[in-house]
C-alpha cells in the first residue's frame, strides 16, 4: 500500500476508548505477538467489520434462529355471577 493511500486511511479515522474484559485483551495482545494483526486498531476494525458483514448479511447466524411464539387469543371478561355485591 503506498503511502498516500495509508495517509488517506488514517484521515477517515477516529479515535476512540474502549474498556474490554481481561480474558478479550489478554487473546489480543496474543494475536499481536504472532502477528495476525498489525496492531490493536487493526484487530478491532477487522472484528467490527465482520460483525457489521454479519448482521446485515445474515443476522440469524448472530442472533440465532428465534423461535415463532404463537399469540394466544385474548381472554374476554367473564360475566359478573356474583349476585351478592352492588353495581
Amino acid at each position: 500500500m503506498s503511502s498516500r493511500r495509508q495517509a488517506q486511511n488514517r484521515v477517515k479515522s477516529t479515535p476512540v476508548t474502549v474498556t474490554i474484559d481481561k480474558q478479550l485483551l489478554d487473546w489480543l495482545e496474543y494475536h499481536l505477538e504472532v502477528r495476525t494483526f498489525a496492531n490493536r486498531s487493526h484487530a478491532v476494525n477487522q472484528a467490527i467489520g465482520f460483525l457489521k458483514w454479519t448482521l446485515e448479511t445474515k443476522p440469524q447466524a448472530f442472533y440465532g434462529e428465534r423461535p415463532v411464539r404463537q399469540l394466544q387469543p385474548a381472554r374476554q371478561p367473564q360475566p359478573d355471577t356474583n349476585q351478592n355485591q352492588p353495581r
